[in-house]
């Protein structure tokens, strides 16, 4: 009787690490996925990127053209949507008891929202995981401040050509 309890747990440890193995290659491809997809866009130059730790949602930034890429995997399918910045409305940190995410509002009538996740699983404020995910959120909250911030400026005081300053 003991043998079969001893052989049923191995069995269950087993089948369990081979999920969680599974689970994991499946994680690295979408996330490749996502990075390939980004490095695929024309004319869109990646300045910086933050792929979701769940692999289904991520964010690029194109400083150049004055662009972010908000980007989707769904179902093994990565679609992405770039915003020009005066188009991103707000960001905020959303954080509970199981995940820490960004979300950003644009003016995109038919989907306004974008969720990056940074943590999607229960974590405890003290561990490591939670300290370097809500780091990096805020890092984007803050880019996204500066961003907004960046489009309210230029709206104040537009920034002329050379052949729009008067002569002295």
């Amino acid at each position: 009787m003991m043998g079969i309890f001893i052989i049923l747990v191995v069995v269950i440890l087993l089948s369990s690490a081979f999920i969680r193995r599974r689970r994991m290659k499946l994680l690295e491809k979408q996330k490749n996925s996502m990075g390939e997809y980004l490095s695929r866009l024309r004319h869109f130059m990646t300045f910086k990127q933050y792929i979701g730790m769940d692999g289904c949602s991520g964010i690029a930034i194109d400083k150049n053209r004055e662009e972010i890429c908000l980007v989707n995997n769904r179902n093994g399918i990565v679609k992405g949507k770039i915003i020009i910045y005066k188009d991103i409305i707000s960001s905020e940190i959303i954080e509970d008891d199981q995940a820490i995410a960004l979300h950003i509002v644009t003016k995109d009538m038919e989907q306004p929202n974008h969720i990056v996740n940074f943590v999607n699983i229960q974590t405890k404020i003290d561990s490591s995981l939670y300290k370097v995910a809500i780091e990096e959120v805020r890092y984007w909250d803050r880019l996204m401040s500066t961003i907004i911030h960046q489009v309210e400026e230029d709206e104040k005081f537009p920034k002329r050509s050379i052949s729009e300053i008067p002569a002295i």
